[in-house]
């Protein structure tokens, strides 16, 4: 599995880099966040993930979707709680994101296409 890391921060690369290497993800970390402009950049992977302040507009979902794109990941460090949904034909997963030096959870990584 493929994987673009959209606005990604050191401590996102640190954890999700653990969570990788456990879970065998290819990973791809971009600086900016995902907008229509930078939907392009989703071209060839399976997964994109966000932070939870990104506005996931559906005019984004259905650009990513273009490029190939089957789910989206939505980080949150704020425990808003794990759910799982569809939208504009796209699986959307938000998931709490610990620190590093917490436990990791990547139950999450199970429902990924």
């Amino acid at each position: 599995m493929k994987i673009a890391f959209y606005d990604t921060k050191k401590k996102d690369k640190i954890l999700f880099d653990m969570i990788s290497k456990e879970e065998k993800i290819d990973v791809f970390y971009i600086k900016d966040r995902l907008d229509e402009s930078t939907a392009r950049l989703a071209a060839g992977f399976d997964t994109v993930c966000v932070c939870d302040d990104d506005e996931i507009k559906d005019s984004i979902l259905t650009a990513v979707r273009h490029y190939g794109v089957k789910a989206v990941i939505i980080r949150d460090e704020e425990n808003k709680g794990n759910n799982h949904y569809k939208r504009c034909g796209i699986d959307i997963m938000r998931v709490t994101v610990t620190p590093p030096d917490k436990m990791i959870n990547s139950k999450w990584v199970s429902y990924l296409p």
